[in-house]
């Protein structure tokens, strides 16, 4: 899938001035969403997982882990 944006509409938003951060803030956002696993937004982003999750703890978002994740951890140790 192809979004285009144009120039004049990216230099209107600075934060967003190249298309990589623009990547990683729609990445953020699907994860956010719970829409993406934390695996598939950092490839979303090109990003690896410890990547993306330093890119999480910039913006305050926090990790989706349940107690069922925690329980599934321990079980495949």
């Amino acid at each position: 899938m192809i979004i285009e944006f144009s120039d004049a509409a990216l230099k209107q938003t600075p934060q967003y001035a190249t298309p990589g951060a623009l990547k990683t803030d729609f990445a953020v956002w699907l994860y956010e969403r719970e829409v993406l696993t934390l695996a598939q937004a950092a490839r979303l982003c090109d990003q690896t997982r410890l990547q993306f999750q330093k890119t999480l703890k910039s913006k305050g978002v926090h990790l989706h882990y349940s107690s069922e994740d925690l329980k599934a951890d321990v079980q495949n140790m």
